[in-house]
């Protein structure tokens, strides 16, 4: 009975420090993963939950506005993986202010898959503010960085893919 006792225990501490080191995914980086993911995939509605204000939603909707078309008629390119670095932040009046690099490996559009695929990197300046126990986009912006593996590609352009 208390080697039961002590592993019900063992087990409520791991989940409650699992927890509070955000490993359930409710961290800015995460949060803000799972919104570009939705957007990229068109997922407005799901956006939208992860956003809050006017200016996430005037960011939201100039992002579809954008897309409407664009993908359905060059076809969109696979993410094989995206992986957010928080490389700085601040915090005033509530506000969490967040440069992140995402580093994406995808296939561009427009290539062969003899190509392989290519190493992209976006910078982003995102706002975010923890509402209900929950982090919302508040502003984001995101520019074309660097890209490596593209040989042949109009890399000048390569903003219009993301």
């Amino acid at each position: 009975m208390k080697k039961l006792i002590a592993v019900v225990l063992v087990l409520g501490v791991g989940i409650w420090w699992f927890k509070a080191r955000g490993g359930d995914g409710n961290t800015p980086a995460a949060t803000y993963g799972q919104f570009m993911k939705a957007l990229r995939s068109t997922e407005i509605g799901t956006a939208k939950q992860l956003a809050s204000g006017d200016q996430a939603m005037d960011g939201i909707a100039a992002f579809e506005k954008r897309e409407a078309g664009r993908f359905r008629v060059r076809g969109s390119m696979t993410i094989h993986r995206a992986v957010y670095t928080v490389e700085s932040e601040s915090q005033e009046d509530g506000v969490l202010y967040l440069d992140i690099l995402e580093e994406l490996r995808t296939n561009p559009p427009g290539t062969t898959s003899g190509m392989g695929t290519a190493n992209v990197w976006l910078r982003h300046e995102v706002e975010m503010q923890n509402i209900d126990g929950d982090w919302k986009v508040l502003a984001f912006r995101f520019e074309f960085e660097d890209a490596e593996g593209l040989d042949g590609v109009d890399v000048d352009n390569a903003h219009r893919w993301f």
